[in-house]
């Protein structure tokens, strides 16, 4: 009873989370702006990857318990619940900081070294941007 409890527990947040998102995706395709779709897009990429982490925490779980109870021992499988936990406690951020652009530029600045773009070469740009959608008006 209690398996079929979890079992169905999982497969509605599953099924909660496919629906959500598809309605999430409904929405962005409604914006008008590309440059806030994109954004939204990546938003959504990054809530999805890490709706989906709980996926390795029950993997972990489950290792866990197949030793646990005695199907199999195994030192792999007592270790996999600590593998699991450290892997959803690295990768969740990672997800953030190379999905969300200003995250990764930021990140790129940082670990490459590259310059940050200067006052005067953002007002080129942003002037730049303006006399183009002035010309498209």
């Amino acid at each position: 009873a209690r398996r079929d409890c979890v079992r169905n527990l999982l497969l509605a947040s599953l099924g909660a989370t496919s629906a959500l998102r598809a309605r999430l995706v409904a929405m962005i395709s409604e914006l008008g702006s590309v440059a806030e779709r994109s954004r939204q897009q990546a938003i959504l990429r990054s809530l999805t990857a890490q709706a989906l982490l709980p996926v390795c925490m029950a993997f972990g779980c489950s290792c866990f318990l197949i030793d646990f109870v005695g199907v199999y021992h195994s030192m792999y499988l007592q270790c996999a619940m600590h593998i699991a936990c450290c892997i959803f406690a690295l990768v969740s951020p990672l997800i953030t900081l190379t999905v969300l652009r200003p995250y990764r530029r930021f990140v790129q600045q940082l670990c490459f070294c590259a310059p940050k773009p200067s006052v005067d070469s953002q007002s080129d740009e942003h002037s730049r941007k303006r006399s183009t959608r002035v010309a498209t008006i």
